[in-house]
């Protein structure tokens, strides 16, 4: 493997996605000279958010595991810095591991909560849609 100091000093990533934005970090902590270049106005690749007839679509990663103290993608994100700029909640506290928004104009908005495990998720689903119990119990 060829030295650091046999490498260019400037780096051009094409792409601003997860891997283009990671790469670009990582070398720009070994000292090299970064420029990312982007086709779309914002960065993110896939993992931004788009807004079509006024509904956002957070289209990227929802879920992550190894995010405890001390494992391994913990460990890349305190790598990166970017570990106090990602709101983490471990999945199932306050009882809740996906919140569905079905309709924000209301107040409150109609909301359904994901539960873990099947036998809350199957009670909630009955407490949310009390005329369609039977339905439920026979489906899940």
């Amino acid at each position: 493997m060829k030295s650091h100091s046999s490498f260019p000093e400037k780096v051009l990533i094409i792409g601003s996605g997860i891997g283009g934005l990671s790469t670009a970090i990582i070398l720009a902590k070994l000292g090299f000279d970064i420029t990312v270049l982007e086709k779309n106005p914002k960065p993110g690749g896939l993992m931004r958010s788009y807004t079509r007839d006024g509904i956002e679509c957070a289209v990227g990663v929802h879920y992550l595991g190894s995010l405890a103290q001390g494992q391994v993608l913990r460990k890349f994100f305190d790598y990166l810095g970017v570990t106090a700029a990602i709101p983490v909640t471990r999945m199932g506290q306050n009882g809740i591991i996906d919140r569905y928004i079905f309709d924000s104009s209301g107040n409150p908005p109609a909301t359904f909560d994901l539960p873990p495990g099947m036998d809350a998720f199957e009670e909630n689903l009955k407490q949310t849609f009390p005329a369609e119990q039977k339905k439920i119990a026979a489906i899940v």
